[in-house]
């Protein structure tokens, strides 16, 4: 166990990270995961909590064949946060940053070191250290930014990283890029998700495009292929109030799964898992993001993971302060596909996001979901 100091809060508040490393020395291979960027999205740390104890049991067992790196809880600046009794470890209280947006991007470095130097193609272990060499001129003082230059340099070091949160009410899905469609899947699979979203590129540099923009800045210069090129995505595990102890375990033991596919670790199940191959893969073009048009009391008719089709009536808006005599306000789907997460608390104001809805078809102007916040 390693600790990472990061800047003070203030006068007598140390804040510090930790990251649990496992390697095996089989092969050079490495993977990073990280659980509660967002300290709101708990159900996360209990996954990481229980991957830990799978992964000190392999590593006894001599079962660790490359190497992993887990850090339990990545922000512990949204973890201090407590106002009224409540954790809004989405944002970061001193300017309301979101704490997975405006990761460092070291794009234009890579460019300008390519431009300078001749680089092998694939060479990978190079392309590690120019990373490195890259992240660290990023100037970071505030302990938010300071926290995300640190992160991120983790994730640099790393062939597959795995971001793990949670959403409001929702389904266990993965979000990851178009690309890596194959593996994106294979991790579906592995922690049995219902839903896949594949996207391209994500508006507000979270940490999984800041990483992927790295590499696809050598894909596009012609260094490095997609079978070579790092792997990113997150897990979603399902609702802030999903904190289930059997439950974190059998996705503890899906993560698992995948990193023996990945050949980072060896792992024989006592029974054969049952690969679900009809999980479904939404574009993450033909998303959508329901706003509400009144202020009231929403009641929703659709649970997460259950389909939709256009003109649905998926929900409805009481509104508290009218007649009695006035209907509900419908609210209607746009498109035909599944209830990805709806909102975690009934009264909602005019504007708010209340769902969001995962379709096929593409739409001519899709809106970025994210995960939707307070």
């Amino acid at each position: 166990m390693h600790r990472i100091d990061l800047p003070s809060l203030g006068p007598g508040s140390p804040m510090f990270i930790l990251k649990h490393v496992f390697d095996g020395g089989v092969n050079t291979k490495s993977a990073y995961i990280q659980a509660g960027m967002h300290a709101n999205e708990q159900p996360s740390l209990l996954v990481a909590n229980h991957l830990l104890k799978l992964l000190a049991k392999l590593d006894s067992e001599s079962k660790i064949l490359g190497r992993v790196v887990v850090t339990p809880y990545a922000n512990p600046i949204g973890l201090a946060q407590k106002v009224l009794g409540e954790f809004p470890g989405r944002f970061y209280l001193q300017d309301g940053t979101n704490f997975n947006r405006s990761f460092p991007a070291i794009d234009d470095g890579i460019r300008n070191a390519v431009s300078a130097r001749s680089y092998s193609r694939n060479d990978i272990g190079a392309f590690k250290e120019l990373f490195q060499f890259e992240i660290t001129k990023v100037k970071a003082v505030d302990p938010a930014a300071f926290l995300k230059k640190t992160l991120l340099q983790e994730a640099f070091k790393h062939d597959v990283v795995i971001d793990l949160h949670c959403a409001n009410k929702s389904v266990l899905f993965v979000v990851g890029k178009s690309k890596h469609a194959s593996r994106v899947l294979a991790l579906a699979q592995s922690v049995c998700a219902r839903a896949v979203v594949l996207e391209e590129r994500l508006a507000g540099s979270p940490i999984d495009e800041s990483f992927d923009s790295a590499w696809e800045t050598l894909r596009e210069l012609g260094l490095v292929d997609e079978e070579h090129q790092g792997f990113v995505a997150v897990i979603e595990h399902r609702g802030q109030a999903d904190m289930m102890d059997d439950v974190a375990h059998e996705d503890a033991i899906g993560i698992i799964r995948f990193l023996a596919k990945e050949g980072l670790v060896q792992w024989n199940e006592d029974a054969e898992h049952a690969i679900d191959t009809d999980i479904p893969v939404y574009p993450f073009a033909g998303n959508e993001h329901v706003y509400c048009e009144a202020t009231g009391l929403i009641v929703f008719h659709k649970k997460p993971g259950e389909m939709v089709a256009k003109g649905d009536k998926y929900a409805e808006i009481v509104q508290l302060d009218s007649q009695l005599d006035s209907e509900r306000i419908p609210v209607l789907s746009n498109i035909d596909g599944m209830v990805i997460d709806t909102h975690r608390t009934q009264v909602v104001r005019a504007g708010q996001k209340i769902a969001w809805l995962a379709g096929h078809e593409l739409l001519s102007d899709p809106k970025n979901p994210g995960i939707m916040g307070p």
